[in-house]
């Protein structure tokens, strides 16, 4: 459920968030080491989105890669990182990994549709492609492991907050829904979840009394701001699309409830970006890539690729 927007705090903070963050550097995130099962599980169950990368030894290509897309992400709150080189922890989850190295899993509490799942961690393993254990392929599944499909804004915690600030620090196009609900339709869902990969989607929750101006000075271009905020108070849901690189954007009103046919504009928007300009194409990463101090090349698995995807703990 997204929380209102208070009046009180919301110019600050969306300035805070939609210009200091967007400009703000990039820092490191070394990681902690797993020695110990016990370790690996209190770091699990006191983090609300942790990875865990699984090596032979600090020699493995693969953790120089994972080292590499570690250091990628903004800070060390949206996501823990670990790692682990010892053989009890390695077996602990030798049934997620099908025994392979090296192995990525990240644990959330959320499922695919970003419910919170109390009590409970949700795990999602890395599957290689042809680039084998490398770090774009890796960002890429961290970013979308790390985030839930709709981002609420503004957040509700300090763990929320911080995966709020990382979905916007994103150079991935944004899609942001103003509304008076406060839980997402199923046609945004749905569109949201086949295109995050690729878009980074946000709820923005108006209350009747909402002093909203910041958002929607942001969102809509003047004088359009007011008559946004009346129509939303009146009961409207609209859609803006951003993007970062090419500056290219787009504007539904009362959007269609029906998934199909939302995804399909949706998909038409970001076609166009892809057209605007080609070096914005759907190769685009969701974060600047840190360099690695080794080759691109990693070593592949050893064993199948598992097939297991996600399953609650």
């Amino acid at each position: 459920m997204a929380p209102s927007i208070t009046s009180t705090s919301y110019s600050t903070y969306m300035w805070v968030l939609l210009v200091t963050l967007l400009s703000s550097s990039v820092l490191l995130v070394d990681g902690e080491e797993l020695t110990s099962v016990k370790d690996a599980i209190f770091a699990t169950k006191t983090s609300d989105v942790m990875a865990v990368g699984l090596f032979e030894s600090k020699n493995d290509p693969g953790y120089e890669e994972f080292k590499a897309a570690s250091d990628t992400f903004q800070g060390k709150e949206a996501m823990k990182m670990t790692y682990s080189f010892t053989k009890e922890v390695i077996e602990r989850y030798q049934e997620e990994t099908q025994g392979r190295l090296p192995a990525l899993i990240v644990f959330r509490n959320f499922d695919e549709d970003g419910k919170t799942k109390r009590g409970k961690r949700v795990k999602v393993i890395f599957e290689e492609d042809e680039t084998g254990f490398a770090r774009l392929s890796l960002v890429k599944f961290l970013f979308k492991a790390a985030l839930p499909p709709v981002l609420a804004m503004p957040a509700s915690g300090p763990d929320a907050q911080n995966r709020l600030n990382l979905g916007m620090r994103s150079n991935y196009p944004k899609m942001f829904v103003f509304t008076k609900e406060r839980e997402v339709g199923e046609a945004v869902l749905a569109t949201a979840k086949k295109f995050n990969d690729r878009m980074v989607s946000f709820l923005v929750t108006v209350d009747d009394n909402d002093d909203t101006g910041g958002i929607l000075s942001s969102a809509f271009q003047e004088p359009r701001p007011v008559s946004a905020h009346t129509a939303i108070r009146g009961g409207a849901t609209i859609i803006v699309l951003m993007d970062p690189v090419t500056g290219g954007r787009r504007e539904m009103e009362n959007p269609t409830q029906d998934a199909a046919e939302l995804e399909e504009k949706v998909l038409g928007y970001l076609t166009y970006i892809e057209v605007k300009d080609p070096n914005a194409s759907r190769d685009r990463t969701p974060l600047e890539i840190a360099p690695s101090k080794k080759p691109d090349k990693a070593k592949k698995s050893k064993k199948k690729k598992s097939k297991k995807t996600n399953e609650e703990l």
